[in-house]
This record gives C-alpha cells, structure tokens and sequence, in this order.
C-alpha cells in the first residue's frame, strides 16, 4: 500500500510539476506577448526629426521658382517621358512633398503667396497686374534686416518690381529683352539661359566684395510657359512634347547654377528651396493653360526643399498637404530667423500637421477678366472640394484626374470642407468688394500683360457670382475660339500677318463661335471683338461696324491689341461701306492712341493699324 501511495505521489507530483512548468510557460509567453503594433511613423515626422529650428542660422538661401511646371511632369514626380536630373537630385538630397498647393493658379499671386506666407485675401494680390502693398512684409525684407545680401531675377514682366514684389531686394532684375513677337518671348520674357547668366554675374561680384555675408537668390525661370518653344536640340528631342522641352531645358541651366555654386565653394552651407507657381492644363478638363480653373492640373506644384550635407538619404512626405504659403514660415525657421509677423502658413519644420489639413485655393480671374465665376476651393491630400455655380467635391485618392463629381450622386459628400471654405471666406472681401476697391493698372501695363496672355477683360458691372456662368461650361467655348477662330489662332502664334486673303468660310465659322460665347457672356468685350472682326473678313462690313459700335457701352479695361485691332477692323469697315471721312477719322483716333499709351510693343496693333492705312491711306 505504502508503494502504492508512494507510486501515486511521485505521479501526482509529476503532474503538478507539469502544469506548473505549463502554466510557467503560458505565463511567460502572455507577459512576453507583444502588443498592437505601432503607427508607421509619418514621413513629415521623420522630416521633422533630421532637422532643428536654427539649425541653418547664418546659411545661404537659394530659392528656385519655374513658371508653369505641373508637378506630374518631373522625373522625381514619377514621369518618365522628361528629362529632369537636377531637379531629381535635388529631391534626392532633401524633402520632396507629394501633395504642394499653390494660393492661386496665376504667376504674380502665387510668388506673392510664397514670399509673404498669405493666402491671395490676405496679401491682396489675386490676379496678375495687381499690386502688392508696402505694408506687407516680404521673405526679402526680413533676410535683409537680418544682414542678408538679396537678390532676385525673374523672367517675365508679370513679375516686374512695378507690381511690388521688389520689395527687400537690393538687386531686382527685370530686365527684359525685346526680340520676336512670333514666339511671344523678347520684351515679355527671357529664357533660362539669361537668368542664370545673370544671377551668376551678381553672385560672383558678391562673393568677391562680400564673401562672408550670406545672400538669398531668387531666381524664376518663366521657359515653360506658353507658347512653348524650346531651343536648339530640345526643340527637336521634343518635338512631340514641347512642354517637356521647356522643362528640360531650364533643368539644363538649373544645373549651370548649382555647378557654379559648387565650385565656388558655397554648396555646402546653402538652403535650396524649388517649387513652381501653378501648372498647366495641357488641354486636361479643356483647359488649354492656367488660371481659369483649379483642378490639380493648374494648382498642384513641386516642392522640393533641399540641404545636401544634412540629408544623406530622400524623405519623401506624402500623408499631407502642404501650401506655396507654408515656404516663408518653414524657411525662417530653418535659417533661425525669428518674427513677429502674421502668417497663414505654417512652420513644417516645428508644427504638427494633421492629415487632413486642407489648402485653400482660389482663381478670380473668370470673373475679372471674362465675366464669369470665380472658383474657391479647399484642397486635402485625399479630397477637393470645388465652390462653383456647379460645385464639385473629388475623392483624390481614387480619382486623381477629378473626373468623377461625387456631388452628384451625394450633395451632401462635401459638407465638412464647404464648411471649413465658408469659414476662411468669411473674414475676406468678397470678390465684388475687391474688384471695387482695387488700383487700376495702366494702359501700357495692360498690353505687356496681354501679350502673355494673361489681361483680357475686366468686367466692372455688379453682378453676383451666382447669375455668372460656371467656368468649367466656359472653358469649352472658350477653346474652340482658340483653336477654331482663325484671328484667335494668329494671336495665340503671335503671328500678327492680317488674313484678307483667308477662306471666308473660315471666318463665317468663327463668327459662329463668337455669338456663341456673347450669348452667355454679353459683356465680354474679347468676344465682341472677335466677331467684329471676323464678320469684317467674311464681308459683311456693316455688321462689323455695328458689332464693334458696342464696345464703346462695355465698361471692362481692355487689352491694348484687342482695343488697337477693334479700331483699326471699324476704321477699315467704314471705307469699305464708303464712309471714308468717318474712316479717316477713326484712324486717326487710333494712331493717336497707340503713340500716347507707349504701345511701341503692341505688334498686333501696329500690324492692323498699318493694313488700315494701307486700304483707306493707300500706302
């Protein structure tokens, strides 16, 4: 018996000693277990993390701005059918953001958003040709009263130091050249071949008088913009792709800049910074080029800030969404510069920022120049929303394109960022309150921007956005005038020959398209003049007359060409109906015109003023 108990112990001891060493080992893998695996950490943080405020107190600025390039047509951007390497090795050595807005899809308002940190509202400047205040503060103004030596070039007249962004530079280069009016380049723009010779002229005499005074360069290179022409062998490389082109070949003197920096020595303590103003339509949503819609075409952009001795690796930020307004914020406090200043944008170097941050965007220039709406928006990195007579809300994640309105099938999709738009509008003028309070440009500055362009029309009468029709049923009017009107088609080619000998037809199909375009907007002084002329080519002189009359009862500040080519397409249509003292008479208004508003640039007026005096002067 006692065997058996004894047998029966060491059992039962087997036993407890079993689940004990299983219990020990269920403990010990439930105290071990691990727990929820942790949150990827954000791209903007690991940004965040590889530099500190201040930590490139006393470096250079070198500040890149291209016109017009669209984000999705750089190589670091995932485009393969360009030809980018230095701006892809910029993004290489620093932080690329996926998701760059720009304020306003239009050359003066975005730079001045970029160099103030303000939305368009809030800096005042919300189309080309108006005028930035002094009272604003600029990025050059503070580099400068921290001891900065400053300098920009830039390579159109949009940015001439007249409209205000001169501000704080000792050297504000808007030269310009005056050269063919067929490419639309000379006395409007200079390639990027010039700029960068010219900030290389400025930077070297710098570095020889002043060579431990740091210096902010800014330099803009206008090359992609209409008409796109790139020279020498991008012209033929590219010759299916001419945007392309452009792009490649300011890349090319991007290059130039950088190499001549690095072998001066100054690479290694200098802050790049590259981005563009706006992109390009490139016929997408038929939007053959900017500011008159804000789909990501036009108003996403590349942002690349770059500080090759302090990345040794890309951070590419892609979870959210950053603003051309964020520049000025975010380069201050790299460079240690400390101010009191209002902003809108935000430090990315210091601020936590949600992914669902929205960017407000806007464009007033359907309403100010052609009589249209104006479109406010509010962009995510996953969602638009569109305010429009028509609005429109995208979900960007799963339609990048912004082809397919979610508000149709959902009024409701869009409330929160129609919210969040509502508010920021609500502390701004409106458009109406703006366009009646804003300084008017001259003639002379209305036919400089017109030959980019950019002036068409302003629209003065008070009617409310709502009875405006929508940009995106426009822009398709709008585009069959530019491919299909024949005088459109000479302007947009600059190529200022008069057509007397052209198909009559042609012009009968234009006059066509150009009632189309009066019927929903009668006030647009563009497309009554287009069909004045175009009814003078097919012959029917009187209703040319009668067409052009009506320009006189049309308050809009015209530009100069369109003004030039109404007077000279009336003057001839009243020799040929026989009135030729009246004729003599209108011609003689005109030349007078053109002479006292300094218009010695103004090729297509010339041009149909030399055809008017040709027929009712006989020369």
């Amino acid at each position: 018996m006692a065997s058996t108990r004894s047998r029966l112990a060491r059992a039962l001891g087997g036993v407890v000693i079993a689940v004990g060493v299983v219990f020990g080992i269920v403990a010990a893998m439930v105290y071990t277990k691990p727990g929820p695996a942790p949150e990827p950490v954000s791209p903007l943080t690991l940004f965040q993390e590889q530099l500190e405020p201040g930590e490139l107190a006393g470096w250079n600025l070198l500040f890149i701005t291209l016109d017009t390039a669209r984000a999705d047509h750089i190589g670091c951007y995932g485009y393969a059918d360009t030809d980018t390497p230095t701006i892809d090795r910029l993004a290489a050595r620093g932080a690329q953001f996926d998701h760059a807005v720009t304020s306003v899809p239009s050359t003066l308002p975005a730079h001045c958003s970029m160099m103030t940190g303000l939305e368009a509202p809030s800096h005042g400047v919300r189309i080309n040709g108006h005028f930035l205040d002094d009272e604003v503060t600029t990025l050059a103004e503070v580099l400068k009263g921290e001891g900065y030596a400053t300098a920009a070039f830039v390579g159109t007249y949009v940015l001439d130091a007249r409209f205000g962004l001169g501000q704080g530079f000792d050297n504000y280069d808007d030269t310009l050249f005056r050269g063919d009016p067929k490419t639309g380049r000379g006395s409007r723009a200079r390639r990027a071949e010039n700029i960068t010779d010219a900030a290389v002229k400025w930077l070297t005499r710098q570095f020889e008088t002043h060579p431990e005074q740091p210096y902010f360069t800014w330099v803009h290179y206008f090359d992609p913009h209409l008409p796109y022409d790139p020279p020498g062998e991008f012209a033929s490389r590219f010759a299916d792709a001419p945007y392309d082109g452009e792009i490649a070949y300011t890349d090319v003197h991007i290059r130039r800049l950088l190499d001549f920096l690095e072998q001066r020595g100054r690479m290694d303590r200098t802050l790049i910074v590259l981005t563009s103003d706006h992109g390009e339509g490139l016929w997408e949503h038929l939007e053959e080029d900017h500011s008159r819609l804000i789909y990501d075409t036009t108003v996403h952009i590349p942002l690349i800030i770059s500080c090759p001795q302090l990345h040794d690796a890309p951070c590419r930020i892609d979870d959210v969404t950053v603003g051309a307004i964020d520049i000025m914020p975010t380069v201050l406090s790299l460079l240690g510069v400390k101010t009191d200043i209002d902003m809108d944008g935000i430090d990315l170097v210091t601020t936590a920022v949600s992914r669902d941050r929205a960017i407000y965007v806007e464009t007033l220039s359907p309403r100010l120049y052609h009589g249209w709406a104006s479109l406010h928006g509010m962009r995510r990195t996953d969602a638009k929303y569109i305010q429009a007579p028509f609005p429109e809300y995208y979900d960007l994640a799963n339609d990048r394109s912004e082809l397919n309105n979610l508000l149709e099938a959902d009024p409701h999709a869009a409330d929160e960022l129609a919210a969040e738009l509502a508010s920021y509008m609500a502390h701004w003028p409106t458009v109406d309150e703006f366009a009646a309070t804003t300084r008017p440009i001259s003639a002379h500055e209305a036919q400089r921007l017109a030959a980019l362009g950019y002036v068409d029309i302003e629209v003065s009468d008070g009617a409310q956005s709502a009875t405006r029709p929508d940009p995106k049923d426009m822009v398709p009017i709008y585009k069959d005038l530019l491919r299909n009107n024949p005088l459109e088609l000479d302007s947009k080619s600059r190529d200022i020959a008069a057509r007397p000998d052209a198909d009559r037809g042609a012009y009968r199909r234009a006059v066509i398209l150009a009632r189309a375009a009066l019927a929903r907007v009668p006030q647009d002084a563009r497309y009554q003049t287009s069909l004045g002329m175009a009814q003078y080519r097919a012959g029917n002189y009187a209703a040319a007359v009668e067409t052009l009359a009506k320009l006189d009862e049309i308050a809009f500040a015209s530009r100069e060409d369109s003004a030039s080519a109404a007077g000279a397409f009336r003057a001839m249509a009243l020799y040929q109906l026989g009135r030729t003292d009246q004729a003599r008479a209108e011609l003689l208004s005109l030349r007078t015109a053109i002479e006292q508003t300094a218009q010695s640039e103004d090729d297509a007026g010339r041009a149909f003023l030399a055809e008017a005096e040709a027929l009712i002067l006989k020369r």
